[in-house]
C-alpha cells in the first residue's frame, strides 16, 4: 500500500468522526450555551456561517485565553463561553478538535501528495 493510500484512508476513516462531533457538539453544548446566553443577555455570536460557530466555541473551549483566543474576540465571547462550558461540553470541543484537524491535515498532505 502506497502513502498515498494510507492517507486518503485517514482521510475517509476520519471523515464521519468530524461530521458527527461537528453535530453533537452543535446539539448538545451549542444549544445548552446558547441557552445560558439568553439568560444572562448576553448576544450569542454575531455571525454564523454554515456552522463555523460550533467549531469557535469548541476552540473558545479547549483553547486558553490568549492572543489566538482573545478575551476581546469580535465576534463570540470566549471568557463567556467557557463559563458556561461543563466538563462533557469540555470533552466534546475536545472530540471536534481532534477529528477535524485530523481530517484537515490529512487533506493538505493528501493535496500535497496528489501535485507530487
Amino acid at each position: 500500500m502506497t502513502l498515498y493510500r494510507c492517507v486518503e484512508w485517514v482521510f475517509v476513516i476520519t471523515t464521519l468522526p468530524t461530521l458527527i462531533s461537528l453535530f453533537v457538539f452543535s446539539r448538545v453544548s451549542m444549544r445548552r450555551i446558547d441557552k445560558k446566553f439568553r439568560e444572562e443577555g448576553i448576544d450569542r455570536a454575531r455571525w454564523d456561517w454554515r456552522g463555523v460557530r460550533a467549531i469557535w466555541y469548541a476552540g473558545a473551549i479547549v483553547l486558553p485565553i490568549c492572543r489566538i483566543n482573545p478575551p476581546d474576540h469580535p465576534l463570540i465571547d470566549p471568557v463567556a463561553v467557557k463559563r458556561h462550558a461543563t466538563a462533557a461540553d469540555r470533552k466534546l470541543a475536545w472530540w471536534l478538535m481532534i477529528s477535524m484537524y485530523s481530517w484537515l491535515g490529512s487533506m493538505l498532505v493528501l493535496h500535497f501528495l496528489d501535485r507530487s
